[in-house]
């Protein structure tokens, strides 16, 4: 049992299955109740769409498998209580998850663009793992470049559901008969990508301070190691206070719309914290504060 344990620590099931609630939420409270006014049905079958949330949620549990096979040595340092590897689970094995998942996430990618006949789609879900293989290897090593890259492909994991319905994207190039409806999809999807984008940036910022002290010892040169705390505190604080006035504006817009059940659930689960972080943001000086707050976000 423990073990069990230790690898679902290892693929960060939580973050999994936030990901998964995401994925249904966006076909279960956006696309069919949007579509089913006029009664039109997604082009999408359950069937595919569960082939592609397992094919996102596995690459992205083999992506963080693979994370801390690499960063082995970093983690003994920064969290040595946490690490599973090493202590329940031998590297190879951790690899060996790696390699299962994302491999299961990959040709489950396959298999979904296929039932939909979206042939264009079939190289997308090796690049995204090949991407994730890149961020562990090179690019979270650089300043910034690593987490615009993961935010990039946690935003675009949101996009795929509406990239397989093409009724919502070419009705608005040919202005079908439900523009509108095709409209406010694309809105509420970009909604939740940008979301999405914004959130695991300011989180992956975050976490590069809370880990300083294991990156510097491997030479990475993650921003807070380049800036200096006092730098990243200021960065932090201007996207995360744009984004909550951003976020506002949008959600008195919607709850101005009628949508108001759903705006007051999103203020109380997502700007309240962020509100909270922003308030706190000033007062830290260390990076296990910075381990905390990351839990915020």
């Amino acid at each position: 049992m423990i073990k069990i344990l230790a690898y679902l620590r290892l693929v960060r099931l939580p973050n999994l299955l936030i990901m998964l609630f995401a994925l249904i939420g966006w076909r279960l409270f956006i696309l069919e109740p949007i579509l089913r006014k006029p009664a039109i049905l997604p082009e999408t079958p359950w069937e595919a769409y569960a082939m592609l949330a397992l094919s996102v949620i596995m690459i992205m549990a083999g992506a963080y498998a693979l994370n801390d096979y690499h960063d082995y040595s970093v983690d003994l340092v920064n969290k040595p209580h946490e690490q599973p590897i090493g202590r329940l689970i031998p590297p190879r094995r951790a690899l060996l998850c790696s390699i299962m998942c994302t491999g299961t996430g990959v040709l489950s990618g396959i298999v979904s663009a296929i039932i939909v006949k979206q042939w264009m789609l079939i190289p997308v879900f090796p690049l995204c793992a090949f991407l994730l293989w890149q961020y562990t290897v090179n690019l979270q090593k650089m300043p910034l470049v690593g987490n615009i890259a993961i935010a990039f492909l946690t935003a675009f994991a949101l996009w795929l559901p509406l990239i397989y319905e093409k009724q919502v994207y070419t009705s608005m190039i040919s202005v079908y008969k439900f523009y509108g409806l095709s409209q406010a999809i694309l809105v509420l999807t970009a909604f939740y990508s940008i979301s999405a984008f914004v959130l695991t940036l300011l989180r992956e910022i975050v976490k590069d301070v809370a880990d300083m002290e294991g990156d510097q010892l491997e030479g990475y040169k993650t921003l807070p190691i380049v800036w200096g705390i006092t730098n990243v505190k200021w960065l932090l604080g201007l996207l995360n206070g744009a984004f909550v006035v951003a976020v506002s504006i949008f959600l008195w817009d919607i709850y101005k719309g009628g949508l108001k059940l759903y705006a007051v659930y999103l203020f109380v689960a997502v700007i309240l914290p962020l509100v909270y972080f922003q308030l706190k943001l000033p007062s830290f000086r260390y990076p296990t504060e910075f381990n905390r707050a990351s839990l915020l976000l």
